[in-house]
């Protein structure tokens, strides 16, 4: 079991227990002081409290399959298109081009290549399908966390990079809503002990606080209605001295898209956590020129802040 994950019951209303979770059996963990218990599914803590339930609990072959081929299109050999060339917003449209996918996986990486020396534990909070997460833990992370709300999307992140060939079956898309199969050729060989995945809600983390040295937000911020609330949690979890990364794929642009969504985010650390401003620890994005509220700083939409050490 996850010696980082915590039970999220609360005995006192407002007050999470927090005490440890382990396993029970092959199908419940269980708190060790409140006793509340969790389901296990392939190998998944299902870390669930109160009203937070999955909102995708049920397999969708079209949205796999759009996912498959932005995740691991350019491992696919006959699909790979040129990722050198990059599209005029990585996020945006990308329909089927694999390339744009590629920039951004190739990209972040490279920015926070610098800091994973020394990472006991990086999680990546809204995982989906684990691309970001294997590429961690291959990167060096000692160990990585992928957390998701939607078991159908663990389950596949799991078939897809535990495959003990490295050559899983995928699904791409045709048009009329039909699909095609493809065999996928992955550069990783992951373990298991290394790499492991938990089923829960961004808004509540099962994690103990300070447990991480590196937490991801990528592409999450853009897809709740409250995003400090979850940047808060995020920042919760993030050991002194560690590092949160934040990117956001929303078009500002689009006044119609960012209706109903707040992004005043650049006051949801207490000031004496964040490096005062320029913003020295923010990281510019370098394929994005779009203002963005996200980070405020450097017109950018990618960004580091690191916790400082008490």
């Amino acid at each position: 079991m996850i010696a980082e994950l915590v039970c999220l019951a609360e005995p006192v209303p407002g007050q999470r227990c927090g005490a440890p979770v382990q396993r029970r059996d092959e199908l419940t963990c269980v708190c060790t002081e409140c006793e509340t218990e969790y389901r296990v599914l392939g190998e998944v803590p299902h870390l669930l409290w109160g009203d937070l339930q999955p909102l995708n609990d049920h397999r969708e072959d079209g949205e796999f399959a759009t996912y498959h081929e932005h995740h691991f299109g350019a491992f696919v050999t006959d699909e790979r298109t040129d990722s050198s060339t990059a599209a005029p917003s990585i996020w945006h449209e990308v329909g089927t081009a694999h390339a744009p996918s590629e920039i951004f996986y190739a990209t972040v990486l490279d920015v926070i290549r610098p800091y994973l020396s020394g990472v006991g534990l990086a999680v990546d909070v809204g995982c989906k399908l684990g691309r970001m997460a294997a590429e961690i833990s291959a990167a060096g992370a000692e160990r990585t966390i992928g957390i998701d709300i939607s078991p159908p999307s663990l389950e596949e992140a799991r078939r897809i990079l535990f495959h003990p060939e490295g050559s899983p079956v995928l699904t791409f898309a045709l048009r009329a809503r039909r699909t095609r199969p493809v065999v996928a050729t992955l550069p990783w060989r992951l373990s298991p002990d290394r790499l492991s995945f938990v089923c829960a809600d961004a808004r509540r983390l099962p994690l103990r606080d300070g447990a991480a040295d590196l937490v991801l937000l990528l592409n999450v911020v853009d897809a709740t209605p409250k995003p400090a609330e979850i940047v808060q949690e995020a920042w919760r979890c993030v050991a002194p001295g560690g590092r949160l990364v934040i990117s956001d794929p929303f078009d500002y642009l689009d006044t119609a898209k960012r209706s109903g969504h707040i992004y005043e985010l650049t006051g949801f650390l207490d000031a004496d956590d964040v490096v005062p401003h320029p913003y020295q620890s923010v990281i510019p994005y370098p394929l994005r020129v779009a203002w963005s509220q996200v980070v405020a700083v450097y017109q950018s939409n990618l960004a580091i802040f690191e916790k400082r050490q008490t």
